[in-house]
């Protein structure tokens, strides 16, 4: 769906087909931040992302990576330069209370990392040796910000299933605008009810996936 047609279908729920209290201005907002939330509550956009990584311990995850990261969720070590190797999560918190001491550790091959989107920071741990060390040498799976819709002939870069959810949280938006009577309250209760419907639906079946992948992988191995 378009932007267009999905500021349309508002436009038809909240009964006002042509601008006379909202105008397209103000819906557009709303459908970016219908894309915002849902891209927050499903982290359903994702993308990778390479890092190039120095003698430093701790990195910008804004700068050193990408600015649009609501979440990482996997992250690799071109190890020696020579082979990719996953990293196991963990948290300061976590290290200081199994490592204390950590942050003043000889630099030496990574094993871990953690970060936090708040502080906008990754960080390494131990720090990078100089065999570790260069352009691209960790690789980050991210969960992505969505991406702002700008023109009526723009396609949010969202799953398809969930472009409706974006039209009912437009709706719940402009209903709650205007609950002023019973029905208008009514209306915008049912909205958010779809919205969160939808959102839950799209999670559970994206569950689903990955439950039915564990278990064709739990075939192939023939793991017991």
């Amino acid at each position: 769906m378009t932007r267009k047609e999905i500021r349309t279908l508002i436009r038809t729920r909240i009964g006002e087909p042509i601008a006379r209290y909202f105008q397209n201005l103000e819906i557009d907002t709303w459908i970016n931040d219908a894309g915002n939330d849902i891209a927050f509550r499903t982290k359903c956009l994702r993308s990778t992302d390479l890092m190039t990584t120095t003698s430093a311990a701790e990195y910008t995850i804004s700068t050193d990576i990408d600015d649009d990261i609501l979440s990482i969720y996997d992250v690799y070590l071109y190890r020696d330069g020579s082979k990719w190797w996953k990293l196991d999560a963990t948290t300061q918190d976590e290290l200081d209370i199994i490592q204390n001491g950590w942050k003043s550790f000889d630099a030496s091959t990574p094993t871990k990392y953690w970060y936090d989107v708040q502080l906008d920071a990754l960080g390494l741990y131990p720090k990078p040796n100089s065999s570790n060390q260069g352009a691209g040498y960790v690789k980050v799976y991210v969960n992505q910000k969505f991406t702002h819709l700008t023109a009526d002939s723009g396609t949010p870069v969202l799953p398809v299933p969930l472009h409706l959810a974006m039209v009912d949280y437009g709706t719940a938006i402009g209903l709650d605008a205007r609950a002023d009577k019973n029905a208008e309250i009514v209306k915008s209760n049912n909205a958010w009810m779809q919205y969160y419907k939808k959102i839950q639906q799209y999670l559970s079946e994206s569950r689903r996936e990955k439950t039915d992948e564990q278990l064709i992988m739990k075939s192939y191995r023939n793991i017991g």
